[in-house]
């Protein structure tokens, strides 16, 4: 348990050392109107993205199994796939949501022809 602590702590501080554009804007705030201008600029995210999820939270429970979300997410991703003219990756895509639904063998996926079927 120690290495993976150990590694989430070293990852976490790399990735929190350099600053990202929030730091640049808080530094610049702090720097130019005061500490207390800084901490509103800091808090920003809190009203920003905390709407976006809540609104995801009460999206995901109003799925009564894990099973329907990941389908329907699998399936709209496929559609996506399939519109932006990755046919390929669409048709891999789709083999694996419907081999790991049990729709679809591995075998019959590759007789169809979906190509890397083998792959999953």
């Amino acid at each position: 348990m120690n290495e993976f602590f150990f590694s989430a702590l070293s990852f976490g501080l790399a990735a929190g050392i350099k600053p990202g554009p929030l730091g640049i804007v808080v530094i610049q705030q702090t720097l130019s109107r005061g500490l207390p201008a800084g901490v509103r600029a800091s808090l920003a995210p809190l009203f920003t993205d905390g709407p976006i999820i809540i609104a995801a939270l009460w999206l995901l429970s109003k799925f009564k199994s894990i099973d329907l979300l990941a389908a329907a997410m699998g399936l709209v991703g496929g559609v996506y796939l399939l519109e932006s003219r990755g046919y390929l990756l669409a048709m891999k895509f789709l083999a694996a949501t419907m081999v790991s639904f049990g729709l679809l063998s591995i075998v019959r996926a590759a007789e169809l022809g979906f190509s890397g079927a083998y792959d999953f």
